[in-house]
């Protein structure tokens, strides 16, 4: 793995508590692999046993959830750095219900589970560091989905987009954010008809409550 590799897989959230010659060090035990995922390619399957924690190293992957009558939302989006595979760790794969589709070409580091689950893959005190890193990010996921489930509660689809907007502002600190969804992707994360979206988000403008152009949106109220 080349150095520009090395260095997205040392930035992610699961080597954080690893100094850069602790990583190396891991590094040099052959700990994982590289695996390149072409578009529209199923990376995860709903049931299927995944035994890996991944890092994007390009590329963008959807997390969606699909209905047995075809229609399904957005339940999240992953690009280059993010993690893939956190959210089966010891849960079964009979307890995985998203399809993870690959939205661009990908690159994808793969590590093996038992790394950091089995004592003796690789010396204990950076395991336990990872473990650590391991329990911060699934604290973060189970607070996301409280988030998703508390935008799902709002019944009102104004409501529902401006808390929607507003979570992205906060998480970006900035007057002017700009969000990782199109309309579609919008339209199946909140649950609502793309064109109702739409027509919601041009009249929330007429009447000064966002301005907005494409994905880059600036609440005024």
């Amino acid at each position: 793995m080349n150095e520009k590799a090395r260095d997205i897989v040392y930035r992610s959230k699961l080597f954080r508590g690893l100094t850069k010659e602790e990583a190396d060090g891991l590094f040099n035990l052959h700990i994982g692999f590289k695996k390149e995922y072409r578009k529209d390619e199923i990376v995860i399957a709903p049931g299927e046993a995944f035994d890996y924690i991944g890092v994007i190293l390009s590329g963008e992957m959807d997390v969606v959830r699909i209905f047995e009558n075809g229609t399904q939302y957005q339940v999240h989006q992953l690009d280059r750095g993010d993690l893939i595979g956190m959210d089966t760790i010891g849960r079964g794969k009979d307890l995985n219900l998203f399809f993870h589709i690959a939205k661009t070409d990908m690159v994808v580091f793969l590590m093996p589970v038992s790394v950091v689950m089995q004592e003796g893959k690789i010396p204990e005190k950076h395991r336990v560091k990872m473990l650590e890193c391991i329990l911060d990010i699934l604290v973060y996921e189970n607070l996301r989905q409280h988030q998703k489930l508390d935008l799902l509660s709002v019944p009102n689809m104004r409501d529902r987009i401006y808390r929607y907007l507003s979570y992205q502002q906060a998480k970006q600190k900035k007057k002017i954010f700009e969000i990782p969804f199109n309309r579609e992707q919008m339209a199946d994360y909140l649950c609502v008809n793309r064109s109702a979206l739409s027509r919601e988000l041009s009249n929330m403008e007429k009447d000064g409550i966002i301005k907005y152009h494409m994905n880059k949106f600036e609440l005024l109220e």
